[in-house]
């Protein structure tokens, strides 16, 4: 298992990577070619994937670890993860494109709160698996927000990650670092 610096690195060498990529899509004098949106989308893919695919991961490694009662379902977060990759691969060009143009269309705005909603659930998986893990009861509501509320802010700098990974290598027992 990964260990929490190592995903923390992996996770910020992927932000500054796309935050690159948009800064050089910012300027003037850059074409907006193709080449340039498809290297923008496919790094905001693999950023998302990336962390919201680990989130399912430990969440779904807690989850696992649970009484039989206190399980939940992966199928739900499994198809949420699919349906943000998916926004997320067509938002970069429509996002743009809408943008230049000054106007957002209804569709747009139902794909983006529905992206939203199921990145929500996903940290919220992940927060409630872990904290039941740990205690091997039904959480309390107060520590799974907290643990929410990490990783919520963790979507623009990734330093919860190093924080909640560790507790999960605690909880699976493995040594941390």
């Amino acid at each position: 298992m990964v260990k929490g610096w190592q995903l923390f690195v992996i996770m910020q060498i992927a932000v500054v990577i796309c935050f690159v990529i948009w800064i050089f899509l910012s300027f003037p004098v850059w074409s907006k070619a193709l080449l340039e949106m498809v290297a923008l989308g496919a790094t905001l893919v693999a950023l998302e994937l990336g962390y919201f695919g680990w989130m399912l991961a430990v969440g779904a490694a807690m989850n696992a670890r649970l009484p039989p009662g206190l399980r939940r379902g992966i199928v739900l977060p499994s198809i949420g993860l699919s349906v943000a990759v998916v926004y997320v691969s067509f938002s970069s060009f429509w996002f743009t494109d809408q943008m230049f143009k000054g106007t957002f269309s209804p569709i747009f705005i139902t794909l983006h709160f529905l992206s939203m909603f199921v990145n929500f659930y996903l940290v919220w998986f992940l927060s409630r698996s872990l904290v039941a893990a740990e205690e091997h009861s039904k959480p309390s509501l107060d520590r799974v927000l907290g643990i929410f509320f990490a990783l919520w802010l963790t979507m623009f700098f990734p330093i919860a990650a190093w924080w909640v990974q560790n507790r999960a290598r605690r909880v699976a027992g493995v040594e941390s670092a």
